[in-house]
């Protein structure tokens, strides 16, 4: 729970007050944040539903970075910044960001020490490329729908159901793991950000 009553929500501004505000500090910068897809599918989902382009632009995920570069039971921002003594998140906007801020710069020194120096690097990184190792392989179709920005419709084969399901992704990048290539993509089905293991996608088709 974030604390929020309904009264305050109730007397906040609409988003598409806001919304010229946020594409102007999203203009020309790197958004950085804590799972950044999973909010940016809503961002860019009020966006559109307002009319306005989705944004655009290099983005880093610390959720991603700091799952390369650590290893910890819990990888919330709250458990990170415990663990590290950092800023404490409140699911307050300064509170939050401070401790993001923190975050990242105790991230950028272990990206250092692993030869991680310019944005490119690290936006490598979080996919799980080293500086140097070559990008992973696409099937024609999903680097098709990455490049356009394409959701697609796969059947898949996840372990924990043996039977193939019918679900509708939009792919946001390919990583690198030690057990294969997996596309990350916003699942309509579960609502959420997840990973999917590219020999286990049967078969795919553009929306």
């Amino acid at each position: 729970m974030n604390g929020f009553l309904d009264s305050e929500l109730a007397a906040a501004p609409l988003f598409h007050s806001a919304a010229g505000r946020v594409a102007a500090l999203a203009s020309g910068a790197v958004m950085i944040a804590h799972n950044l897809p999973f909010d940016m599918t809503f961002l860019n989902a009020e966006l559109a539903r307002i009319g306005r382009p989705h944004l655009a632009g290099p983005t880093l995920d610390t959720l991603a970075l700091a799952r390369r570069l650590l290893r910890r039971t819990s990888y919330s921002l709250a458990s990170l910044a415990r663990d590290l003594q950092l800023t404490t998140p409140t699911h307050r906007a300064l509170a939050d960001v401070l401790a993001l801020r923190d975050l990242f710069a105790h991230l950028q020194t272990g990206m250092a020490e692993l030869g991680v120096e310019t944005l490119g690097d690290a936006m490598r990184l979080e996919r799980g490329l080293l500086p140097g190792a070559p990008e992973p392989a696409a099937p024609a179709l999903i680097a098709r729908a990455l490049a356009e920005g394409r959701a697609i419709s796969i059947c898949y084969r996840s372990r924990s159901s043996p039977e193939p399901t019918l679900r509708t992704i939009r792919p946001i990048y390919l990583t690198s793991e030690s057990s294969g290539t997996y596309l990350r993509a916003y699942c309509e089905l579960r609502q959420d950000v997840r990973a999917f293991a590219i020999d286990k996608i049967e078969s795919a088709e553009l929306c």
